[in-house]
């Protein structure tokens, strides 16, 4: 999985008609609405996404390091293996949704989306061909074959295929996420396009739907698709595991709540009713200044965004 840069990086000028949302400060990320308080107010950097990465990679690692020394553990019921289990998965599900919150918020004015594409794979495609080729080699080596699954894997379409010849694990397991964020990057600029235009009171709404059909997609899985034979040690069928954790489509949903997210930060919506209260450490890192909140009808209170 790929952690993008909050920060705005270097790139080349524009060369194609799809522009992309503005840079940190500009109007073009918030809606046509937006006073300019909301646009000016805005922090180039975020400092606290650093804080929220760190915990969801350990996590992540920690996952990964136990399967391999105590496989006969994975899923055997006991309280701190569900735990770590649900924590990494939680993880993942994190960085998808910070990987729209950043794409969203470090776009830059006047962008383009061919030179933002060409960056994302300038970004992806030689670290991981360089990795798949050391794994094909050392997957030939000790006998193994390619075959279908690792000719997908290398375009990082391997992701979006199911069936008995294709496995979407095969030279490196943890490629699946960067097919995710492959879907993720050639949608970018047409979907930050569209939530642009969202009326910028449906946009806690909208949220809160993508919420409920990320809740929603193991309830689905477990309904309608197969629960037999198990994949491996996990308690769902492979059907189950792909539907619900590697299928594109299906984190899509994590990356547009993330984009949506973004813009609701950039222009302070908060949920109705909410009072916007939030704890006082991280209103002071999201809200520096002390200005009201547009979605209230008064100043915030203390521990509220700032």
């Amino acid at each position: 999985m790929t952690g993008e840069s909050a920060t705005t990086p270097p790139g080349p000028p524009a060369t194609a008609s799809v522009p992309l949302p503005g840079r940190p400060g500009t109007a073009l990320l918030t809606g046509p609405g937006a006073s300019t308080a909301d646009r000016s107010g805005r922090q180039a950097r975020l400092p606290s996404l650093t804080v929220l990465r760190f915990p969801a990679s350990l996590a992540v690692l920690v996952c990964h390091i136990y399967e391999f020394i105590w496989p006969e553990r994975v899923w055997s019921g006991d309280l701190a293996d569900d735990l770590l289990h649900h924590a990494a998965y939680l993880g993942v599900v994190l960085f998808f949704l910070l990987s729209g919150f950043v794409l969203t918020w470090a776009a830059r004015e006047g962008d383009s989306a061919r030179s933002f594409w060409r960056r994302r794979v300038v970004r992806v495609f030689p670290g991981h061909t360089v990795v798949w080729v050391i794994g094909a080699v050392l997957l030939l080596g000790s006998g193994g074959t390619l075959g279908v699954a690792a000719a997908l894997e290398l375009p990082l379409l391997h992701a979006w295929a199911f069936g008995p010849l294709v496995e979407f694990i095969v030279v490196s397991g943890v490629t699946w996420s960067l097919s995710c964020e492959v879907l993720f990057y050639l949608s970018f600029p047409l979907v930050v396009r569209l939530v642009r235009r969202l009326p910028r009171h449906r946009l806690a709404q909208c949220a809160a739907l993508l919420c409920a059909l990320v809740v929603a997609f193991p309830v689905v899985a477990r309904a309608l698709l197969p629960g037999t034979p198990l994949y491996g040690e996990f308690p769902v069928s492979r059907q189950q595991f792909w539907f619900v954790q590697v299928l594109p489509l299906t984190r899509f949903a994590e990356f547009l709540l993330g984009v949506i997210l973004a813009r609701m930060v950039a222009e302070r919506v908060c949920p109705p009713q909410s009072g916007c209260r939030t704890p006082s450490w991280l209103s002071r890192r999201v809200w520096p200044s002390r200005s009201a909140c547009p979605s209230c009808s008064r100043s915030p209170p203390r521990g509220s965004y700032r």
